[in-house]
Parts: structure tokens; sequence; C-alpha cells
């Protein structure tokens, strides 16, 4: 059975906000989640290329930055996790 997170993000994107979150199939790393995701909303979160995240994003697991864990992106996921994906709004004027 695959794990359930709590998902919030300002990205439209459905299961987001609730309290259940199903993680699909393969998805099990922080890293596939935002692969998953970015391909649903076609926003590439992390650069195919150089596999590091794209700027103006704050990432987080249970509160905590993605990248105060030891194994960043390759983070796995488990059951009752919080992940909040945001983008930084930028000013300008």
């Amino acid at each position: 059975m695959p794990a359930t997170i709590k998902l919030d993000t300002n990205f439209a994107f459905g299961g987001s906000g609730s309290d259940g979150f199903s993680l699909p199939s393969g998805v099990t790393t922080i890293g596939d989640l935002l692969r998953h995701i970015g391909k649903a909303v076609d926003f590439p979160f992390i650069d195919p290329d150089s596999g590091d995240l794209e700027i103006d994003l704050e990432i987080s697991i249970n509160g905590k930055d993605i990248w105060f864990y030891p194994t960043g992106l390759n983070t796995p996921l488990k059951e009752g996790d919080v992940v909040d994906i945001s983008m930084i709004p930028l000013g300008g004027g």
C-alpha cells in the first residue's frame, strides 16, 4: 500500500492542501515526488541536466528545509510526512 503524506504547495495540483495524498507507484523520495508533480503542472522542479533543484523553490519535509537532510533530494518519504513545495515570489518594479 502506498504511503500517504500531507502535501502543501502553491502550485495548482490535485491532492495538495488535503490531509491525504497517496504517493503514486514508484514515488519513494522527495526528488521522485518533485519530478512527478513537475510533469503534472508542466514545471521542471529539478533541472534534468544537472539534477539540481530549480532556483526560487523552497522544499521542506516536516517543517525542515530539504537541504538539512543529508540525502537531499534522495530523502525517502514515509507515511505521515508533511511536504511543503513553494515557489518564492520575486518582486520588482
